[in-house]
């Protein structure tokens, strides 16, 4: 964050709604969806479906309700469910790489202003789009943690995640629109939703000015998110998961493996 303006920007209104690919439907085996019914699903006459799955067929909502099915279902019957590919968007996300442009040649007027100066040229660099030369990397929803982190005492002292500059411009940026990502890259931080899914059947949310993406003066980057460790209980030593999510631009979260338990 640039602490001299303490402003942040937003994402969310400079994202255009971004789908990934509908997934592909085998017809020889199509239950894109397997779960258990549970004593409590059977109660509420609701079915639980998780977190990730749900947003890959019907955006972020997540109870399915089966009343004319609660007949018919017991605590210990499995119930598939199989979607028809019509009810997803077959629009693929954008995705586009940045990377750095620097300018080691001085225009003929910079070039004149030094001398008149008496100041060395500065090399100065501008952040640009590129085709990629390889494919993009594929999110596999049900592994899609491309980003993980032990975390340091220093994450815990300062309640932020340390995200390297490669997996920052790989995973993340490639995503955000230019103009946002020259935001961030020139030293203002980002504000930013984070849902973390360690509990997959009640995703908790966290937003706000507190939350946000910032550049480190070594050209990594930060995701500040005090709430986010207070809550979690994140100690040194713990793994967490993360990944840019492009349909809904925000990030998602996992406490993969924790050292010590919560104590209650």
């Amino acid at each position: 964050m640039n602490s001299s303006s303490g402003q942040h920007s937003s994402p969310n209104t400079l994202f255009p709604n971004k789908l990934y690919p509908a997934p592909k439907i085998d017809l020889e085996n199509p239950w894109q969806i397997k779960k258990k019914i549970t004593r409590d699903e059977t109660v509420v006459g609701m079915m639980v479906i998780p977190f990730f799955k749900t947003l890959s067929t019907f955006s972020d909502t997540g109870l399915w309700t089966w009343q004319s099915l609660e007949n018919r279902c017991g605590v210990c019957v499995e119930v598939w469910i199989f979607l028809d590919s019509s009810m997803s968007d077959q629009k693929e996300f954008l995705s586009i790489k940045k990377t750095f442009f620097y300018n080691f040649f001085p225009s003929k007027e910079e070039e004149e202003a030094c001398k008149l100066n008496n100041t060395p040229h500065v090399v100065t660099r501008e952040l640009i789009e590129i085709r990629d030369i390889y494919p993009p990397p594929k999110i596999d929803l049900e592994n899609p943690w491309q980003i993980k982190i032990k975390i340091t005492s220093y994450e815990v002292e300062a309640g932020a995640l340390l995200i390297p500059y490669i997996e920052t411009f790989e995973y993340i940026l490639r995503y955000w629109t230019l103009d946002l990502a020259k935001i961030l890259v020139n030293g203002c931080g980002v504000c930013v939703q984070v849902w973390d899914v360690t509990a997959d059947s009640a995703p908790k949310k966290y937003e706000g000015e507190r939350v946000y993406l910032w550049k480190l003066c070594n050209d990594d980057y930060a995701l500040s998110c005090i709430e986010l460790f207070n809550s979690s209980r994140l100690g040194v030593g713990d793994e967490i998961g993360l990944f840019w999510d492009p349909r809904s631009s925000n990030f998602m979260f996992k406490l993969l493996s924790q050292v010590k338990g919560p104590t209650i």
